[in-house]
C-alpha cells in the first residue's frame, strides 16, 4: 500500500497546480502534470493533451479567457479528499472556487482529480469537473473557441 509520505506528495501536486496556475508560471504549472493528460468537464467529451506544448496552448487560452470574460483573479482548491489510492495513483474528490480580486467566490466546480506516479514523479493526470454554482464560461477540457 502507498505510504503516507507518497500519498501526501500525490495530493500536494494538486495544490501546487492551482498555486502555479494562479501565478501563471508556465514551467511550474506544466511540471505539476503527467502526460498524456486527460481533462473532461460537464457534458464535453474528454480531451487528451499529449504533451506540455498542447497543454500550454490550452492553459494559456484559458487564463486569458478567465481574465477577460469572468474578471477572474484566482482559483482556490477548497476541498481535497482522497477517495481511492494505490502505489502509483491517488484519486481525490475536489472542489475549487473561482474568485474575484476581493476574494469573493463567483463560481464553484466539483470533480475527481487523479494524480499518478510516473518515473518517480507525482503529477496530476486526470481532471473531470462539473460546475455546481455561479457562472463558469469554460472548464478543463472544453473545446477552444475564439
Amino acid at each position: 500500500m502507498i505510504s503516507t509520505e507518497e500519498e501526501n506528495r500525490a495530493v500536494q501536486c494538486l495544490h501546487d497546480f492551482i498555486y502555479y496556475f494562479n501565478k501563471r508560471d508556465k514551467s511550474k504549472i506544466l511540471n505539476c502534470l503527467n502526460y498524456p493528460h486527460m481533462a473532461q468537464s460537464d457534458n464535453n467529451d474528454p480531451t487528451i493533451y499529449k504533451n506540455e506544448e498542447e497543454m500550454w496552448e490550452y492553459i494559456g487560452f484559458l487564463l486569458n479567457k478567465l481574465e477577460k470574460e469572468e474578471n477572474w483573479n484566482k482559483s482556490t482548491l477548497d476541498k481535497v479528499e482522497v477517495i481511492n489510492k494505490s502505489e502509483n495513483a491517488v484519486q481525490c474528490l475536489v472542489e475549487f472556487n473561482r474568485r474575484l480580486e476581493n476574494n469573493e467566490i463567483y463560481a464553484t466546480a466539483t470533480g475527481i482529480w487523479v494524480s499518478t506516479k510516473k518515473n518517480g514523479h507525482w503529477g496530476l493526470q486526470i481532471r473531470t469537473m462539473i460546475p455546481v454554482a455561479g457562472k463558469i464560461s469554460i472548464l478543463a477540457g472544453a473545446k477552444l473557441k475564439d
